[in-house]
């Protein structure tokens, strides 16, 4: 179990507690071993908490670095929605930077949903909150498109 200083105020959940990365996985392992097992709570701290989800297989299955800067997610944090008051608490990935500043890992939808995206794992990638705000809603063709623009605007301020 990790000691970290209460981070809360960061962010929209409020920290019951820290488990590392392996400790973190294993959960979510051992959570997608049959149907019935990504139904069922856990329980750490205390909380009762499901790892079943394809939002946390997404970290099991494809990694826990940021397919766009390469940050790293460090750490499990076991928190509750500051607007909740009864139910599951959420498992979130977060990563430290080099100068000890927090930060959030997401499951991004590489087709968002809302363009036609499917939940499934297969259609999710590791992200950092930073990454995945930037992406937005945009589709993969729209990613280049933004990319190649950036480039050409770049080169004509060079010359």
């Amino acid at each position: 179990m990790l000691r970290l200083p209460n981070f809360s105020n960061i962010s929209q959940y409020k920290r019951v507690g820290a488990i590392s990365l392996v400790e973190g996985l294993e959960f979510i392992r051992s959570s997608r071993l049959s149907t019935a097992n990504r139904l069922e709570p856990k329980t750490i701290f205390g909380v009762k908490f499901r790892c079943g989800s394809n939002r946390l297989a997404t970290f099991l299955y494809k990694g826990t670095d940021c397919v766009n800067c390469g940050r790293k997610g460090s750490y499990f944090a076991l928190e509750w929605c500051k607007n909740q008051t009864a139910g599951l608490c959420h498992l979130n990935l977060w990563g430290i930077t080099d100068k000890g500043i927090h930060f959030l890992m997401t499951s991004d939808h590489i087709m968002p949903k809302s363009k036609g995206g499917e939940g499934s794992i297969q259609n999710r990638q590791p992200m950092c909150a930073g990454c995945n705000s930037k992406k937005g809603n945009l589709t993969p063709e729209q990613l280049r498109i933004r990319a190649i623009r950036r480039e050409l605007k770049l080169k004509r301020k060079k010359v």
